[in-house]
């Protein structure tokens, strides 16, 4: 007798907004590019020393097959699938920006960029990387391969979000130019690494 085989398709959405918990903004993603201020809507409620927010998304899909029999089952990714980018509905700008926009729109550019550089290190797995859920019924095994891929999810997602801080933090938010462009030349070195254009 053949191992039974089921397959199964899951979707799973994680929002990165540096500086901030998971945002629950679930609205068009825009493909990774470069940005410009049209892509940012004007809000001038909040703090007034914060002049702009870029919110990245990463998300992910996933279809799993299921073998087994007799109380022991596997299941193992047979596709796997991340989109990430810019979240519009995320994302905003002050209506009057204090300093020089250009230089501004850089830091908020750098956001973005460590979110695909993080998005390629997921798409980037080999095959090894990937975890296998076992169980004793199909369905216990999609869940044990599932949680096991958020896990490893959350763990890249949760080193982005430290990056993103970081960033923040030594640039202080772009008004150190001198920490800026140190960043801007190592985020373009990681993203011509990973084949980001």
């Amino acid at each position: 007798m053949l191992p039974r085989r089921k397959l199964f398709t899951a979707i799973a959405l994680l929002a990165l907004a540096p500086g901030l918990a998971p945002a629950q903004s679930r609205g068009q993603l825009v493909p990774y590019h470069q940005l410009t201020w049209d892509d940012f809507r004007v809000s001038d409620s909040g703090d007034p020393s914060v002049q702009a927010h870029t919110q990245g998304r990463i998300t992910y899909q996933y279809r799993s097959q299921v073998m087994g029999r007799g109380g022991s089952y596997t299941a193992t990714i047979s596709a796997l699938a991340f989109a990430s980018g810019f979240d519009p509905a995320g994302s905003w700008r002050k209506s009057q920006l204090a300093g020089d926009p250009a230089e501004l729109l850089k830091h908020e550019q750098g956001h973005l960029d460590i979110n695909e550089i993080h998005a390629a290190a997921l798409r980037g797995m080999k095959p090894k990387q990937l975890p296998i859920g076992r169980g004793p019924f199909p369905n216990a095994a999609i869940r044990d391969l599932g949680d096991k891929l958020q896990t490893l999810f959350d763990a890249r997602i949760a080193a982005a979000q430290k990056e993103q801080e970081l960033y923040d933090k030594e640039t202080d938010h772009g008004r150190v130019p001198e920490k800026q462009k140190e960043w801007n030349e190592k985020l373009a070195r990681r993203k011509e690494q990973a084949g980001i254009r």
